[in-house]
């Protein structure tokens, strides 16, 4: 599973919808679907803020994506 494939996962399962999570990460929700789709490469400085709205640290977040 890829990142963006994990963060739609994570989103989802948490009860955001891509416009708040989009909101909250500074991103259009145009662009968080294009990450989520892997039409587009999600920057490192993206992955703080998508940890922060699921409450979790970078390498929470990796694990979760790993996994």
């Amino acid at each position: 599973m890829t990142t963006g494939e994990k963060i739609r996962v994570l989103r989802i399962d948490v009860g955001v919808s891509q416009r708040e999570l989009a909101a909250a990460i500074g991103k259009s929700q145009s662009t968080l679907d294009r990450y989520e789709k892997n039409q587009q490469s999600i920057p490192c400085c993206i992955l703080a803020p998508v940890a922060h709205v699921f409450g979790l640290t970078i390498s929470e977040l990796m694990e979760a994506v790993t996994r």
